[in-house]
């Protein structure tokens, strides 16, 4: 009795089927990681106004936010506006747009109040890919993010 072997046409169609379970499979891993990476963005803005607040009480000195390009600096409040030693930092990753003004947009005083420029939105836009959420942000650094 004669052993049966693969012919060409099933390892080809083996093989069609394994490159479809591939690509779907690459395609959802990338849907997953940019889900992933609008969530740390969103936890990382969201951090940046209470901590910076928190910062400002401890240290008992002024700091400032600045929108600088499409990164938001937290620095040392100067004699010149967003030139200060800078404290913290978010860049915003391609695809990302925030909605705000460049230049000085806050102060965080101390003990951890926070004082808005005439220039601030409150609630501001962050834009991703995925879809766009508003920030609403309380004089003491709280952030409550909702995705209308």
């Amino acid at each position: 009795m004669r052993a049966r072997a693969f012919t060409l046409i099933e390892l080809l169609v083996v093989l069609a089927i394994l490159g479809i379970l591939f690509t779907m499979t690459v395609f959802a891993w990338r849907d997953a990681l940019r889900r992933q990476e609008d969530a740390a963005t969103l936890h990382k803005l969201s951090g940046l106004f209470w901590v910076s607040a928190t910062r400002a009480a401890s240290e008992g000195r002024r700091l400032v936010l600045c929108k600088e390009g499409n990164v938001l600096r937290v620095r040392v409040s100067s004699s010149s506006p967003c030139n200060g030693k800078v404290r913290s930092e978010i860049a915003l990753p391609d695809g990302f747009e925030v909605g705000l003004p460049e230049g000085k947009l806050l102060t965080f005083e101390p003990p951890g109040k926070l004082a808005f420029e005439g220039t601030f939105t409150n609630p501001f836009d962050l834009v991703t890919p995925q879809g766009r959420y508003q920030y609403h942000v309380s004089v003491i650094g709280e952030v409550k993010v909702v995705r209308p």
